[in-house]
């Protein structure tokens, strides 16, 4: 047999240190197998992800606010435009605003028959 020339306090040493590794290692290995932390990993995830949805929900109705106002925006414009029109007595526009009184008029003429 070889001779261990290690002092007493050197080989305690060791000891404490294996000790230590080999408790690490049993903690790891029973975070692993634990119900518990697969739990807590499959809640983390589902957080997550719902998180991420909450985002990208939040995201498209900004996008959709900032849509419908600029189409609002560019409706009043064209309305304004269309009136000024109407009072300069543009011809195209005037006979364009007594089609659509026209056919107005005959769909509410076919609401009423009904």
């Amino acid at each position: 047999m070889s001779e261990d020339k290690r002092s007493a306090d050197q080989i305690k040493a060791d000891l404490e240190k294996r000790r230590k590794e080999l408790s690490d290692s049993v903690n790891a290995l029973a975070d692993r197998v634990s119900p518990r932390a697969g739990i807590e990993s499959a809640k983390a995830g589902i957080m997550s992800v719902a998180n991420d949805a909450s985002k990208a929900a939040v995201s498209l109705t900004d996008d959709a606010s900032r849509q419908a106002k600029l189409l609002a925006e560019d409706a009043s414009m064209h309305a304004k435009v269309f009136v000024e029109d109407v009072k300069r007595g543009d011809p195209k526009t005037i006979a364009l605003a007594g089609v659509v009184v026209a056919g107005a008029a005959a769909l509410i003429g076919l609401a009423f028959k009904k």
